[in-house]
């Protein structure tokens, strides 16, 4: 099952292929099948399906400005020719601003390598055993990810204390009485419900 799984759809059996399969087999294909799914139907739907309408909508002229509802117009490859002539896209000979192609171009020829080649090098050099002071160099790297978890905590444990806290101070403005505001960090009944918050 799973090598056929790792091999792909392609090698998925035919249906005669299939009848012959031993139960067990055939419970396993359908299980696996049951698993996949999920993934399949997400695929789909958040995939596949809008690449396909888009790639319907570049044939059409749609038009918010003639209502929701007007029909669309089918123009074939009139909007690509459209495209490959205007000037805003491609940019004109003179012109000091770049078209919007040249821009993603040189965003991508700038953002890309930058993007791959400094964390893989930066991953590299901080696996390096002969590096001294390695750990320093990773800890401060992980700092920014840590902070805002420790903030967070630090937050949390003000705005639940129960002497100064104003998650308390606001139910007692509400009217309940001081020894009815729950101790949120010492009280057995509320401990759970506030480390799930």
């Amino acid at each position: 099952m799973l090598e056929q799984l790792g091999r792909g759809f392609n090698s998925l059996p035919s249906l005669k292929a299939y009848r012959r399969m031993s139960p067990i087999a055939r419970r396993e294909m359908r299980q696996g099948m049951m698993f996949l799914s999920p993934w399949i139907f997400g695929f789909l739907a958040f995939t596949f399906l809008p690449i396909l309408a888009s790639l319907i909508f570049s044939f059409l002229d749609l038009s918010i400005t003639d209502g929701i509802l007007s029909a669309p117009k089918w123009v074939g490859l009139n909007n690509y020719k459209q495209m490959l002539n205007d000037s805003q896209i491609w940019g004109t000979a003179g012109s000091e601003t770049p078209g919007s192609m040249w821009i993603t171009v040189r965003f991508g020829l700038i953002a890309l390598p930058i993007g791959i080649f400094l964390p893989l090098g930066l991953a590299m050099l901080l696996n390096n055993p002969n590096l001294k002071g390695a750990a320093i160099f990773r800890s401060l790297f992980y700092m920014p990810y840590v902070i805002p978890f420790v903030a967070a905590i630090f937050l949390w444990g003000g705005m639940l204390n129960p002497e100064t806290g104003w998650i308390n101070r606001a139910l007692m403005n509400m009217g309940l009485p001081r020894e009815s505001v729950p101790n949120w960090a010492n009280d057995v009944d509320w401990v759970y419900p506030t480390y799930v918050i």
